[in-house]
C-alpha cells in the first residue's frame, strides 16, 4: 500500500517513531512536509511528551531511505496515495484537505476533548483518557472517527509515566491504523469545545489534580471492582447473561454473551459472535463475526517477554486477532497470536503461533490436525 507522511521541514520526533515502525511494514512511503511555525516560548510546567525537535530531519531520512519528499500542497496529485498519516503538521489549509483520506491521532477522546494538550485537560477536567484516530475534515478534529482507544490507568502510575503510556499509544494507533480502520472501537461522547494551550495558572494545580484523578479511573480501584457493564459500545440486539465484566469495549450486532465472563477495555466482539460463560477477554483482543468462543476460554496479552510478569506495563503487552467464522472449543487458551477465517480451535488447545491456513487444531501447542 502507497501512504504519505506528513511532516514539517525539521527534525520531528513523532514523525521519526511512526515512520521506523511504517518501514517494518513494508508500506511504500512518500514524505509530504509543511513549513514549521516556531511561536513563542512558553512557560511549560510540566510535560506530557517528549522534546520533539530533535533527531535526523525528514530530508536526512529521505536520503537515506530513499524516500521521495513533496510539499504538502502536492497531496491531491497523488491519486494512488491511499492514506495520509500525519506525523506533525500545522493546521492544514482546507484547500488542501482530501475527505477520509488524511488520518491523524489526537491526543484526547474526540469529541469530548478536543483541541490542544489532549493529556492534561483530561486530567483537569476529569474526563476519561484515551486518544482518537480520525480522519481530517474542514472542521480539522471533527472528520469522522476512525476509532477510539482509552489509555488504561494503574494504581503506580505517576504523572510520567501515565504520559509516557499516553504518547506510546498514540503512536500505535498511527501505526496500526489498518486494523482499526477494519476494527473499530466508537464510543459516545458529548460534544465539547476545543482547548487552547492549558496556561499556567490552571496547569500548577495538575499534579495535585493528578492524584484525585487517578482514585477516579484507575483499573484496581477497589470502590469500582464491582461487576458491572461501563464505557461499552453495544449494537444492537446484544444479548447478556449477567453477571459479567464488560468495561471500555466494543460489542457488534446480534452478539450473546454468557455468565461470568469478562471482556476488558480495548478488545471488541464482531457481529453475531457468541461467548460462552466464564471466558475470560483480555485487553487488546479482537474477535470477528460469527464466531464461537466455549466456556472458560482464556485469552493472554501477557507473554512474559522478560522472564516474568509485565508488571502492568501495557507496552510489553501483545494483541491478538481472530478472523471471522472462528470456533473455539472450551478451556483453549489463546496466547497473543492471529488466527485467520474459517478455523477450528479444539477443546483444551493452546495457541502459541500465528495460524493462517483454515483447518482444525488441537493439543498443547495446538497443531493442525486436517485443513478445512
Amino acid at each position: 500500500m502507497k501512504i504519505g507522511l506528513i511532516t514539517y521541514n525539521k527534525p520531528h520526533l513523532k514523525t521519526q517513531q511512526v515512520f521506523y515502525r511504517l518501514l517494518k511494514k513494508k508500506y511504500e512511503i512518500s514524505f509530504f512536509v509543511s513549513k514549521f511555525i516556531k511561536f513563542k516560548p512558553r512557560n511549560q510546567l510540566f510535560k506530557h511528551r517528549p522534546d520533539q525537535i530533535v533527531g535526523p530531519s525528514v530530508f536526512e531520512l529521505a536520503k537515506k531511505y530513499k524516500i521521495k519528499v513533496y510539499p504538502i500542497e502536492d497531496m491531491k496529485k497523488f491519486k494512488d496515495i491511499k492514506f495520509f498519516l500525519i506525523g506533525g503538521s500545522r493546521i492544514i489549509d482546507k484547500k488542501y484537505i482530501i475527505k477520509n483520506k488524511i488520518i491523524n491521532c489526537h491526543s484526547g477522546l474526540i469529541p469530548m476533548t478536543r483541541g490542544l494538550d489532549g493529556f492534561k485537560w483530561s486530567i483537569i477536567n476529569n474526563n476519561i483518557l484515551g486518544n482518537t484516530l480520525h480522519f481530517i475534515n474542514k472542521k480539522v478534529d471533527l472528520g469522522n472517527i476512525i476509532s477510539h482507544k482509552h489509555t488504561s490507568i494503574f494504581k503506580s502510575d505517576n504523572y510520567k509515566k501515565l504520559s509516557t503510556r499516553h504518547y506510546n499509544n498514540e503512536i500505535d494507533m498511527l501505526v496500526n491504523f489498518e486494523q482499526y480502520i477494519k476494527k473499530p472501537s466508537i464510543f459516545k461522547f458529548k460534544l465539547n469545545k476545543s482547548n487552547m494551550r492549558m496556561p499556567s495558572y490552571i496547569e500548577k494545580d495538575i499534579l495535585k489534580k493528578f492524584e484525585s484523578y487517578k482514585k477516579n479511573y484507575f483499573i484496581n480501584n477497589t470502590k469500582k471492582n464491582k461487576v458491572k457493564i461501563v464505557e461499552t459500545k453495544f449494537g444492537k440486539n446484544v444479548k447478556i447473561v449477567e453477571p459479567v465484566n464488560i468495561y471500555g469495549s466494543s460489542i457488534g450486532d446480534d452478539v450473546s454473551i454468557g455468565p461470568f465472563v469478562e471482556i476488558q477495555r480495548n478488545s471488541s466482539i464482531g457481529n453475531r459472535s457468541r461467548i460462552q460463560s466464564h471466558s475470560f477477554i483480555c485487553e487488546l483482543v479482537t474477535i470477528g463475526s460469527d464466531c464461537f468462543v466455549g466456556h472458560g476460554v482464556m485469552f493472554i496479552n501477557d507473554k512474559f517477554d522478560l522472564g516474568g510478569p509485565a508488571n502492568r506495563d501495557k507496552n510489553l503487552w501483545k494483541e491478538t486477532f481472530i478472523g471471522d467464522k472462528v470456533s473455539i472449543g472450551s478451556n483453549a487458551t489463546i496466547l497473543p497470536v492471529k488466527i485467520c477465517n474459517n478455523t477450528i480451535i479444539g477443546a483444551g488447545a493452546i495457541v502459541t503461533k500465528d495460524i493462517s491456513v483454515p483447518g482444525i487444531y488441537a493439543g498443547n501447542p495446538a497443531r493442525l490436525i486436517r485443513k478445512l
